[in-house]
């Protein structure tokens, strides 16, 4: 099965787990448009992507590997509809359609991203891990999503006046990735300390690439406003060191990431598919500029 159909499944199958006949109807209806349709789903394709590179075919692994994918999926999913709320972004749209506060409204939109950050937990307390894997799982999560470097600490830069651009970008984005390869490689019982560096440069390398969209892209490809990070004052690698180095930074990121991969069964073909999930997110327009 294709990863992003696999991705997509398995989204449907846990997301369900969030609701029942107790929820409100909104909630679950906003839930539903939080997570559908998805962007290029890179997280989750990386959970599986590091999963693959062992040879494994245990049932619980599989179990958790999915668990995993789901959760960091939804985290991030929680972190889009928190980032483009009014206090923090103000953005109108996100993956092309409405950003879910401009439907529901910012109560109802902050508590969808509660229901997905807690469903991430549950999920990964599933009764088919078994609980010293679940409690690991549940461990790596909560460090790469709290205020000690995680997501919440990134977002949380953005209120301060001064800001080290390398630890923002390390909390905001790397932390989540790293979460992703952290916890595939705990889902097939390989050492999640491996994975770490690789986690944190990918993240790097995509926020780098994001800060070159929001400068030079545009709302119709990229399907959310763009120029935020000029408007409201935002970190943003070409801001401070101009676009031919950021351009230069990016690219050697690149090839740092595909070092950096562990010694793992299957690590040729690993890096090969590091390096053509890369190039997906890096914009085609840098050509232009000198690396």
């Amino acid at each position: 099965m294709q990863a992003h159909v696999r991705i997509e499944q398995l989204l449907v199958e846990l997301s369900a787990r969030l609701s029942n006949s107790t929820t409100p109807p909104k909630l679950t209806q906003s839930i539903d448009y939080a997570l559908f349709p998805g962007g290029a789903r890179i997280r989750p394709r990386l959970v599986i992507a590091v999963s693959e590179a062992y040879s494994t075919d245990k049932r619980q692994s599989r179990t958790a590997i999915n668990a995993s994918a789901a959760a960091v999926e939804m985290m991030h999913c929680a972190s889009l509809i928190q980032d483009d709320l009014k206090c923090f972004d103000d953005a109108d749209s996100r993956r092309g359609k409405p950003a879910l506060h401009t439907v529901w409204g910012a109560g109802n939109a902050i508590l969808t991203a509660d229901a997905l950050i807690v469903g991430c937990f549950q999920i990964l307390a599933d009764e088919g891990i078994d609980s010293a894997t679940s409690a690991a799982l549940i461990r790596k999560l909560t460090r790469h999503t709290g205020s000690c470097g995680g997501i919440t600490a990134g977002q949380a830069w953005e209120a301060e006046t001064t800001i080290d651009l390398d630890a923002y970008h390390a909390s905001k984005t790397g932390s989540l990735f790293a979460a992703a390869t952290e916890l595939a490689a705990i889902s097939v019982g390989a050492n999640p300390d491996d994975w770490s560096r690789l986690g944190l440069l990918i993240g790097s390398a995509y926020q780098i690439a994001d800060d070159i969209r929001d400068t030079i892209g545009n709302t119709n490809d990229l399907g959310k406003p763009v120029g935020k990070d000029v408007e409201l004052h935002r970190p943003n690698i070409v801001l401070q060191v101009g676009m031919n180095k950021a351009v230069a930074r990016l690219k050697r990121l690149v090839e740092d990431v595909v070092e950096s991969v562990p010694n793992c069964d299957n690590r040729f073909e690993f890096q090969k598919t590091v390096h053509q999930e890369a190039n997906r997110f890096i914009p085609k327009e840098i050509d232009r500029y000198a690396a």
